[in-house]
């Protein structure tokens, strides 16, 4: 390693005072500029002592081929390397209070996504109640219409074996027959009903697929730190071709916990 060529300094200073003084900073593990040195080794001029620190860093690294450093030189690098330092800590705390909103931004669109599913839950729940009651009291218009139709029949054949109560068999055969006319026609408005009924349901579903591709997409969007801990739904089976609305809010509230 190259020496440091040591000059004659002010009387009371030494060079060897100054590097010393310059090595016990270092030590502290604080910064070793020109006035931290003066006020350590208790006198010394700036541009003596800026020369020695220089001529210092430069055996440190192991060299002496290149002139000392001017300390305005010096201090300007330093001074550039502070700024640079100073704009490369402001933009990353601007990257992360803007990766902060972004992620609480993702949050949020993932609690209405959850919600969302919960309510297209209830409505697809409440459909599908609702299409039940429809079809019960459709099997029971059914029963009914087939009764009437036997109370029909039997009417009929009483008229054939009993000519003189064909007057009173006849009236009661055309009231059986509105009867059996306004059963059909209750039960054509309930089957419609229960159409349109499978038609919601059937866009209460779309919804809810939309609703959870939403939540995936902002899912997918946010870093691992950032997802909830989500339950994983049980592995579906096949689905009943009977019970196909029954499947489908056993699934979504396997999905939703």
């Amino acid at each position: 390693m190259n020496t440091i060529q040591r000059k004659a300094g002010r009387p009371g200073v030494s060079q060897e005072k100054l590097l010393e003084s310059a090595n016990a900073i270092a030590a502290e593990g604080s910064n070793v500029t020109v006035e931290a040195v003066i006020a350590r080794a208790g006198g010394g001029s700036r541009k003596r002592v800026g020369d020695i620190l220089a001529q210092r860093r430069l055996v440190l690294f192991g060299t002496m081929t290149v002139p000392p450093v001017p300390v305005s030189v010096a201090k300007a690098l330093n001074d550039h390397f502070e700024f640079i330092r100073g704009e490369v800590v402001g933009q990353f705390k601007a990257a992360h209070s803007a990766a902060e909103a972004d992620g609480e931004m993702f949050r949020r669109e993932l609690e209405d996504a959850i919600e969302t599913c919960g309510s297209l839950e209830q409505q697809l729940h409440e459909v599908t109640m609702e299409r039940e009651q429809f079809r019960g009291r459709n099997l029971q218009l059914q029963d009914e219409s087939a009764q009437t139709r036997g109370a029909l029949a039997a009417a009929q054949s009483q008229a054939k074996e009993t000519l003189t109560e064909n007057v009173q068999l006849s009236a009661e055969r055309d009231a059986l027959l509105q009867k059996v006319m306004n059963l059909e026609l209750d039960q054509a408005h309930y089957r419609r009903k229960i159409e349109r009924l499978s038609e919601d349901g059937a866009k209460a579903r779309q919804a809810e697929a939309r609703a959870c591709g939403e939540l995936a997409g902002a899912f997918s969007r946010m870093s691992m730190s950032d997802r909830p801990q989500l339950p994983l739904p049980a592995q579906p089976t096949a689905m009943p071709p009977d019970d196909e609305d029954d499947y489908l809010a056993s699934h979504i509230t396997q999905v939703l916990g």
